[in-house]
C-alpha cells in the first residue's frame, strides 16, 4: 500500500512537471507568433519596402533629395499608422533650421498619445526640412532586414 501511494505521488509530480513545461512552450510559441505577426513580411516585401528608401542613401546627397526622403518618411509613417502596421515604421533624424536660423537635430518618429498614434518631431518651432543648398550623408539602420532608422548628417 505504501508503494502504491508513493507511485501516485511520483505520477502526480510528473504530470505537474509536464503541465509546467507545456505552459512554457505555449507561452514561448505565442510570443514567437506575435513577433512573426508584427513583422509578417517575406523577403520580397522587405526588399520592396527597402527599395523605396535605398535610392536616397549614400554620401553627397543633395538637399532636394533629402527633403524628398523626409516626405517619403512622412508618407510611410502615415500609412503605417492608418494600417496599424508596427513593422513598417521609419524614424528619421535630420538637421533642420529653426525659426531663429540656428540648426537643430530633429527626429521624426511615431509616438502614442492619448491612445492615438501620431508622427512626432522632437523639436518644436523647426522647419521640417533640410537646407536644399547643402549636401548630406544619409545612412540607414536595419531591424530584421527592414530599414527602421535613417540618419541624415550634413556633409562637411
Amino acid at each position: 500500500m505504501e508503494n502504491a501511494s508513493k507511485a501516485l505521488i511520483m505520477a502526480g509530480a510528473i504530470l505537474i512537471a509536464l503541465l509546467i513545461i507545456s505552459l512554457g512552450i505555449y507561452v514561448f510559441n505565442q510570443r514567437r507568433e506575435d513577433v512573426i505577426k508584427m513583422a509578417n513580411l517575406d523577403e520580397q516585401e522587405i526588399l520592396a519596402f527597402n527599395n523605396k528608401i535605398t535610392p536616397y542613401l549614400g554620401r553627397g546627397i543633395n538637399g532636394a533629395q533629402a527633403n524628398a526622403l523626409l516626405q517619403l518618411g512622412i508618407s510611410i509613417n502615415t500609412k503605417a499608422i492608418s494600417e496599424n502596421d508596427k513593422a513598417r515604421r521609419v524614424s528619421i533624424t535630420f538637421p533642420a533650421k529653426k525659426q531663429d536660423n540656428t540648426i537643430a537635430t530633429v527626429t521624426m518618429s511615431i509616438i502614442e498619445s492619448g491612445g492615438k498614434e501620431t508622427i512626432n518631431y522632437n523639436v518644436s518651432g523647426t522647419l521640417r526640412k533640410v537646407d536644399t543648398t547643402k549636401y548630406y550623408n544619409i545612412t540607414a539602420e536595419y531591424t530584421s532586414g527592414l530599414i527602421t532608422k535613417i540618419t541624415i548628417v550634413e556633409q562637411t
